[in-house]
């Protein structure tokens, strides 16, 4: 109990932040979410935990020690041990737990929500249409890119997570009425996306090509007898190699 490895039935202003971390994992808010982003709270709900604070572990201060500078000195410390944006992801999730703390009346107020946050400036460029087609251009030109090419074109057309794509199967699909079916894995989301030229003519010649398995953009070497979705580094490989022919930016 006192590690915070075993829920209790009430929080107080003794409770330790550890209480209030694992009560949260017992909410309704909570496992509403996705599986895989309740996984993703968790790990970084625990990293945030772990990280000494005056001499001590943040996760074993109790609520009512927990206030504006508490939180400004932990916001330091995670700024220097990794980048601003991480920082400002962890704050925001702390954030989370902390409101539910509000609206558990362990708290009158969100302390995080007072500490001034630094600025973070994107590291990355936003290709125009014409670098798009380019890469485009390239990538369907190779029979070894052009599963990867495909991803990223439904990526862009469609405006969705490259992980939601590259799992993404047959049986998402009407063709008659036009429409693909994709369940968000961040969101745990529905959503329903019409189907139009010129990607549903790659789709349908993509279909005759790979329809004998389930996957829509496989990787094209099989595992034994079975194609398999393509993993992160799969794409990532040749990504990199599409751009790089292309001639296009790193960023």
């Amino acid at each position: 109990y006192r590690r915070g490895e075993i829920r209790e039935g009430g929080l107080n202003a003794k409770s330790l932040f550890v209480h209030l971390r694992n009560h949260y994992f017992n909410s309704d808010h909570f496992k509403a979410v996705a599986s895989n982003t309740q996984k993703e709270y968790a790990r970084q709900l625990s990293r945030i935990s772990g990280i000494v604070v005056r001499g001590k572990q943040f996760g074993f201060y109790p609520v009512e020690a927990i206030d504006v500078s508490l939180c400004r000195d932990l916001y330091n410390l995670m700024v220097k041990d990794s980048t601003i944006y991480t920082a400002n992801s962890k704050s925001v999730l702390l954030s989370i737990v902390l409101n539910y703390g509000v609206g558990l009346e362990l708290f009158h107020f969100n302390p995080m929500s007072k500490v001034k946050k630094l600025k973070h400036e994107p590291d990355t460029k936003v290709w125009t249409r014409e670098e798009v087609e380019r890469l485009l251009e390239v990538g369907y030109s190779d029979f070894e890119t052009r599963n990867t090419t495909l991803l990223v074109h439904m990526c862009y057309e469609w405006a969705q997570r490259s992980k939601d794509i590259r799992l993404l199967t047959w049986d998402s699909f009407d063709w008659d009425e036009g429409v693909v079916t994709i369940t968000q894995t961040k969101r745990g989301a529905t959503v329903y996306l019409p189907l139009e030229e010129p990607l549903l003519a790659l789709l349908k010649q993509q279909h005759e090509d790979w329809g004998f398995q389930e996957y829509v953009v496989p990787y094209t070497v099989p595992s034994g007898t079975v194609y398999k979705a393509m993993t992160l580094h799969q794409v990532s490989r040749q990504f990199k190699k599409v751009r790089f022919l292309a001639d296009l930016s790193p960023d």
